[in-house]
């Protein structure tokens, strides 16, 4: 066997490892690969041009292939993979807050090397950031995919710390760099340009979306009266929640073609209740009598005036529970990741 031919079978390996781990994480099932089980190499950082080749040809010095970040979104299923072995089973979640910090630290290292090799982003930070010198169109919308999955990774170190004690600094961070990463998140999805069968390989759909607007409501009933530093205001956490909606109204619309009708009756559900949610705020907060007015200026006449489990909607939380099983199916065509230097010349 060539060693062109070993190389593709390492990256076709590592692909199916980290579909196991986001198949897992969007099911709620355990993966099917143990890591100790796992003794693969990692794949090289070289050009794959001819699966007969004895030799392989590597980047010059400073430079990097298209592979580089098919090894970046593989060290973050290896990094997915402890965190659904700490912090997701029911034997290993003692300890919590500091394999949380343990944990948050792998993944801030992890984002250092990246700005070290040229891929400048912050985890949490809502500008869009890019490459440095590179104008490569597809290479730009991989970096900012990979924007997307730094931060569904640190949400999903943090999101159990919202069940420690509220009255512990413990819980005050999570609930702050769930807030930060999920305002990331929204914030990348509207205003970038990434295909959306990209989308789909980072754990991205109506389930995350509406999460990442969730958070925002949560922090402004949490902290109604007293806001704590690092925490947003009312106006941020009410933009950020517009902007889940406009997401998935988007998505809405192309929803019955894809999916179907049901799916599009689902998304339809979620979306009436954010406009809802984001319509009482002030109403909850005590800055007006009646419900705001979103959405293009359309008033919410059946926004609740308080906030109690009755004003959450089971058909919405039912939608979302059927979409979570669904929401990573779509249009998959484009470039497998880490191929699309396959057969240029």
């Amino acid at each position: 066997m060539g060693v062109g031919e070993i190389e593709l079978r390492k990256r076709l390996w590592w692909w199916v490892y980290v579909f196991d781990r986001f198949t897992s994480i969007l099911h709620g099932l355990p993966p099917l690969i143990n890591d100790v089980d796992v003794d693969n190499d990692l794949p090289i950082d070289c050009h794959l041009y001819d699966l007969e080749a004895t030799e392989l040809s590597h980047p010059l010095p400073g430079e990097r292939t298209a592979v580089f970040v098919f090894l970046q979104y593989v060290s973050l299923g290896k990094k997915l993979s402890r965190i659904l072995d700490l912090l997701y089973t029911t034997t290993q979640r003692r300890d919590g807050a500091r394999k949380i910090t343990d944990l948050d630290r792998g993944l801030r290292v992890w984002n250092q090397n990246l700005k070290a090799n040229g891929i400048l982003f912050d985890i949490g930070n809502t500008d869009l950031q890019h490459s440095s010198g590179d104008t490569n169109h597809s290479y730009e919308s991989t970096t900012m995919w990979l924007q997307l999955m730094a931060n569904i990774t640190m949400t999903l170190i943090h999101r159990p710390g919202l069940s420690f004690d509220d009255t512990t600094p413990e819980f005050g961070n999570c609930l702050r760099e769930c807030l930060d990463s999920g305002s990331a998140i929204l914030s990348l999805v509207e205003a970038s340009n990434i295909p959306k069968w990209l989308r789909n390989l980072s754990l991205v759909g109506p389930a995350t979306i509406f999460q990442s607007a969730l958070v925002h409501i949560y922090s402004q009933l949490k902290y109604r009266t007293f806001k704590p530093d690092g925490f947003p205001a009312l106006d941020t956490s009410m933009g950020m929640i517009s902007k889940g909606i406009s997401i998935l109204t988007m998505d809405s619309s192309r929803a019955t073609q894809v999916q179907g009708s049901i799916y599009s009756e689902s998304l339809s559900e979620i979306i009436k209740t954010l406009r809802t949610l984001l319509s009482s705020l002030p109403v909850a907060q005590g800055l007006v009598e009646t419900p705001h007015v979103v959405d293009d200026g359309v008033p919410i006449s059946d926004a609740p005036d308080t906030f109690d489990e009755q004003n959450w909607s089971g058909n919405a939380l039912d939608a979302l529970n059927y979409m979570t099983a669904s929401d990573w199916m779509g249009d998959p065509s484009g470039p497998f990741m880490g191929f699309m230097d396959l057969g240029e010349s």
